[in-house]
């Protein structure tokens, strides 16, 4: 099997974020690769709550798959995934406008799990709106 380069595999995490849920609430990719992962989303309809700030529920939405995505790159896929396992997330500021910019690093890579640390800025001031912790169990599809 070819393994992919950083730019092919950019362009599949693009593809595959637009369905489901990422694509409802607009997530898109900007870089993925042994690094880490940035992820953008917006401030809008889709992810505020009735008051006009982001939702809680968006922020954990867009951490955890940053943390998905990225944990993907350090498996053996499609032999292995990874999936959510706990988050633990501090809303430092409130969000109305713009996007979101979210940065994924791998804190802890282990045979069984992954720990990912996800910072969320917001673009228009460059002020962290959130911060994330993600465990992500490893799961063997044979």
């Amino acid at each position: 099997m070819r393994v992919m380069t950083p730019d092919e595999a950019l362009l599949e995490v693009t593809r595959q974020l637009e369905q489901g849920l990422t694509g409802a609430l607009g997530i898109t990719c900007t870089r993925y690769d042994e690094t880490g992962v940035v992820m953008h989303m917006p401030v809008d309809a889709r992810t505020t709550q009735p008051f006009g700030l982001m939702h809680g529920g968006a922020f954990a939405a867009l951490a955890e798959t940053v943390a998905s995505v990225g944990g993907l790159w350090h498996v053996d896929f499609p032999r292995q995934v990874v999936v959510g396992q706990q988050v633990s997330m501090n809303l430092l500021r409130s969000a109305r406008v713009g996007l979101i910019r979210a940065e994924g690093k791998l804190v802890h890579k282990g045979s069984r799990t992954q720990v990912w640390d996800v910072e969320m800025v917001r673009e228009v001031d460059e002020v962290t709106a959130a911060v994330a912790r993600i465990t992500l169990a490893v799961v063997d599809q044979s």
